[in-house]
């Protein structure tokens, strides 16, 4: 237990409040309970959410802050801790909030985590009810006149629910909330990253895209699942792999945990945490409307079993902290005491972390030998090639071993490295007439290669070579699902660098010290604190995608597809739309002045392809119905990207003849 410091803390007035006690310190503010003097009667307990001084002259922190105020001002509903007053202490301005006399859902679920049990299903789901009414007043708030602010909470998650002893749920913490309303153009531009608890991220949030309501009922189904079962629906493994886990909106635990649910509850709660919005359940007031009839039990009756439950958290929690919360009016200060999260190393203490202490690796090519070497040097090594798996290895001067026996080093191996034996692809005839395992990439360009791949749905390793750079693009079904790439350029490090996220000297500590997470340098740089997860994730994934665009682009060299090689241990899985990728691909190409359109050359109907389950995005849907016959590209092309998507087409259509074609 950490007691928080009592500078603050100590009784005196902020207007007409009364400071009583510091309930938690933040980045941008101090929050206090306080008192509010009343004319007749007992004085009201309040919340008092200050700016911390430090930020108050900041005039984007001081609007942030002022957007919070009028934003909460305008909602107002039981559901919603209602913001009371906004107001200045000398030069910091305040909040004043309602105070709710509980626990919030996080405490409330790591009791219950404690106690090893999980509520009964009506209680857990008359909590997400609860929550959805007031998320759906969230959303559906009006500004002074009547026209709706479309405010997206963008921070739904345990923390930000309240649930007081008589049973009422709150959502509260409108602080990085974004009205699309005229409050939120009044501030002018403002960023449309994701915010917020990682685990209730929805996958537009995590791929940087804009939060609209649907995010936060993403985030209200995470939570519902999380009642149900008592376990994390993203929470296993690092913070790079719960963002991974949301991208692609695993839900297997769920799916797991279902088997003796109520025919259709699930379906419901799957329809709120679809990978994408547009398929999603799309408003909190839906998703209430389809949960409401597994919920028998009378709602009088739920607010008594619910208060006794926040009573038992309250009971269990420390008496200093249990004696503070339990009073709603309280004259003598004391200091709370609070569990705070792992801070990342200090400045001194990453000194101890610096290039050159730990293990030292000679590498056994040969007669050569190679070091002796750091970890972070035998990596590069292995990405660039210039070490391969028939290598042994000796550490500190021991006995040389094989490096493909090494965990630590074999995980590094690029997937080519083990079909290094199998016999040189040769060329295949198919009933297609056109797929081989080989191909000229300075008559073929990636895309066609790419376009017959998904046609045949074929899985392996795709292995592209040009003047000493490999690219290795793992395929499954046709549609590609990793990619590597021996430039050391484009090793993770080296990207980061270059895009200024971290410095050469916070690398090398970072490469230091990867031998303690597994050898994955992106999370040691998340508990080093040296990047965030989610900004380091966004650049993972952009990283990836530029590492497979870039093929598209090259004028030479051959790819290789080996079916028998097997899929990647570990690696950045793709997840990019195989069709938008080649588009993608094809329009990088055209930019590049690497595909000169014949303006003659004609869009040739596909074949059918009823039965090849292909299905193409909307757009190349609509382009091919509007070919009732041949047409020059010139006709149906007016931009690069139009002329990519006919591009396409004219593969798709060669792709699917039944003769070779001239290209």
């Amino acid at each position: 237990m950490t007691k928080l410091p009592r500078e603050d803390s100590e009784s005196r007035d902020i207007g007409p409040y009364r400071l009583a006690t510091r309930i938690a310190a933040g980045a941008t503010a101090d929050v206090f309970r306080a008192l509010r003097r009343q004319a007749a009667g007992a004085d009201r307990a309040v919340v008092i959410k200050r700016m911390l001084p430090s930020l108050a002259a900041n005039a984007e922190a001081r609007a942030m802050f002022e957007h919070e105020a009028k934003l909460g001002m305008r909602v107002r509903h039981p559901n919603v801790v209602e913001v009371l007053d906004y107001d200045t202490d000398g030069d910091c301005p305040y909040l004043v909030l309602e105070y709710v006399f509980g626990v919030d859902l996080r405490r409330l679920m790591r009791w219950l985590a404690r106690e090893q049990r999980t509520l009964p299903m009506p209680l857990a789901l008359s909590i997400v009810l609860q929550l959805l009414d007031g998320l759906d007043a969230v959303h559906g708030a009006l500004d002074e006149r009547g026209a709706p602010l479309a405010i997206v909470h963008r921070d739904v998650s345990p923390s930000n629910v309240f649930i007081s002893v008589h049973g009422d749920v709150k959502l509260g913490d409108l602080g990085i909330a974004r009205a699309l309303g005229d409050i939120g153009r009044s501030l002018g531009p403002r960023s449309a990253a994701a915010k917020g608890k990682l685990g209730y991220l929805a996958p537009e949030q995590v791929a940087g895209l804009p939060a609209d309501a649907r995010s936060d009922v993403f985030a209200t189904g995470v939570i519902a699942a999380e009642l149900l079962t008592g376990k994390p629906l993203f929470g296993a493994g690092s913070d790079l792999d719960v963002l991974l886990a949301i991208r692609d909106a695993r839900c297997d635990a769920l799916i797991d945990a279902a088997t003796d649910w109520p025919p259709g509850l699930l379906a419901v709660l799957l329809a709120s945490l679809t990978r994408g919005p547009e398929h999603r359940t799309s408003r909190a007031a839906a998703m209430r409307t389809a949960l409401a009839p597994f919920v028998a039990t009378s709602e009088k009756e739920l607010h008594a079993l619910l208060g006794r439950e926040v009573v038992g958290a309250l009971d269990a929690a420390p008496d200093t902290d249990r004696v503070s919360l339990a009073r709603t009016v309280e004259s003598e200060t004391k200091s709370i005491t609070l569990v705070l999260e792992p801070r990342p190393p200090d400045k001194r203490e990453r000194e101890t972390l610096r290039p050159g202490v730990g293990a030292l690796y000679t590498i056994k090519r040969g007669d050569e030998a190679l070091g002796p070497w750091p970890y972070a040097r035998v990596v590069q090594a292995l990405h660039t090639g210039e070490v391969e798996r028939t290598s042994f290895v000796s550490i500190d001067g021991g006995e040389p071993r094989p490096l493909a026996a090494l965990p630590e080093l074999a995980a590094h191996l690029p997937p080519s490295s083990r079909i290094s034996t199998l016999p040189p692809p040769k060329p295949r005839a198919s009933k297609l007439g056109r797929t081989s395992e080989s191909w000229d990439l300075k008559e073929l360009g990636l895309g066609s290669v790419l376009v017959q791949l998904l046609v045949d749905r074929e899985t392996g390793l795709l292995v592209c070579e040009q003047a000493g750079t490999r690219k290795e693009i793992f395929v499954d079904d046709g549609a590609p699902a990793f990619v590597t790439s021996n430039r050391l350029g484009e090793m993770l490090g080296e990207h980061l660098v270059e895009a200024r996220v971290i410095d050469r000297g916070e690398l090398d500590v970072a490469l230091a010290a990867m031998p303690r997470y597994q050898g994955r340098l992106g999370d040691t740089l998340v508990a080093l604190g040296l990047v965030e997860p989610l900004e380091l994730f966004q650049h993972i994934a952009t990283q990836e995608r530029e590492k497979l665009l870039d093929v598209f682009t090259w004028q030479s060299g051959r790819a290789a597809l080996y079916r028998q090689a097997e899929r990647p241990s570990r690696g950045f899985p793709l997840q990019i739309g195989a069709w938008e990728l080649v588009c993608a691909g094809l329009v990088r190409r055209l930019r590049a002045g690497r595909e000169v359109l014949d303006p003659r050359r004609v869009l040739v109907r596909a074949p059918d392809w009823s039965q090849r389950e292909i299905t193409l995005p909307d757009r190349l849907e609509v382009l091919l119905e509007s070919l009732a016959s041949p047409r020059a590209v010139a006709e149906v092309a007016s931009n690069e990207h139009e002329r990519a998507d006919a591009l396409l087409l004219v593969e798709l259509g060669a792709a699917l003849m039944p003769e070779p074609r001239s290209r």
